[in-house]
């Protein structure tokens, strides 16, 4: 068996392995906002996106959770326009964000 290690079978494996991590995060909230943006949005971004989202995932739930509900402020490395796609996602509203924040 031999594996083909191009750049493009590189890439594919990266966006697997962002899809995965978006969805396993440790709390549902999480999972459905990075899960729903990566399953949507992941084959659209750019090198400097992705590198962003990566970072993004590093970042604890409930801190992550505070920013995109702007419980927190965020930090201004994180203030990207990535950042802005994903609060403005269409899947967030309603389902695990509240109006009333």
């Amino acid at each position: 068996m031999t594996a083909d290690n191009t750049p493009e079978d590189r890439h594919t494996v990266r966006l697997k392995r962002l899809k995965y991590q978006s969805w396993h995060r440790g709390t549902k909230e999480m999972d459905l906002i990075f899960g729903h943006f990566a399953n949507q949005e992941i084959e659209n971004l750019s090198e400097e996106e992705l590198q962003q989202f990566e970072a993004l995932l590093n970042v604890l739930d409930t801190t992550a959770y505070n920013w995109i509900c702007g419980v927190e402020e965020t930090p201004a490395e994180f203030q990207t326009p990535l950042f802005e796609r994903i609060c403005s996602f269409k899947q967030l509203n309603g389902t695990v964000l509240r109006d009333d924040l």
